[in-house]
């Protein structure tokens, strides 16, 4: 009964900013921004109007570290339904875009370290609940609205939440607050 209380919960959270479905239809590697298609295309080791449906489904991993990536457009997640690692690190861009990661239902891993993402939009992880890991590393944030941390909370396989060096200190209060001590919550400095 406790299992069937947290998961409509989840339900609730994760539902009240549903994002628009995904069509089964291919959005061209070609029509993503540059690093993605840069990437998807050397992973695959094909030109990106060769790649189909079935070589997306085989992506599981996109690493974009260091690569100042300035834009993310929701469609260059499209057609990946296997991503389960997203890293962003170094990425330029200041906003997310709505439903910037609902395309990537099975991402378990998002790293955004040494972003310039300076507010997070509403629906900030709606489509994510299979997230376990979520790293921010000295980001440009200070603030995490309610309704993201509501939905923080409720990711039911969340095992990792480092926010280093992310949020002002009242912040990492609320926190602190929210997630026991031994929990996921991860607000430490590390060594440079």
């Amino acid at each position: 009964m406790r299992n069937l209380v947290h998961a409509l919960a989840v339900a609730a959270t994760f539902g009240a900013l549903a994002a628009p479905a995904m069509a089964d239809t291919l959005v061209s590697v070609c029509d993503r921004t540059a690093p993605f298609k840069a990437n998807l295309t050397e992973q695959l080791h094909k030109t990106c109007d060769q790649i189909t449906l079935a070589d997306l489904a085989t992506i599981t991993r996109i690493g974009l570290e260091d690569q100042g990536v300035a834009s993310l457009d929701p469609k260059d997640l499209s057609n990946l339904p296997n991503l389960a690692t997203l890293n962003l690190n170094e990425a330029t861009f200041t906003t997310l875009p709505a439903h910037a990661f609902a395309a990537a239902p099975n991402l378990t891993t998002l790293v955004l370290i040494h972003t310039q993402i300076s507010v997070l939009p509403a629906d900030f992880l709606v489509g994510n609940e299979k997230l376990q890991n979520l790293i921010f590393y000295r980001g440009t944030f200070s603030y995490l609205p309610s309704a993201i941390l509501q939905r923080i909370e409720s990711l039911p396989d969340l095992k990792v939440l480092q926010l280093y060096n992310t949020l002002d200190t009242n912040e990492q209060a609320e926190l602190q607050a929210r997630f026991p001590q031994g929990g996921a919550v991860d607000l430490s400095f590390p060594d440079d």
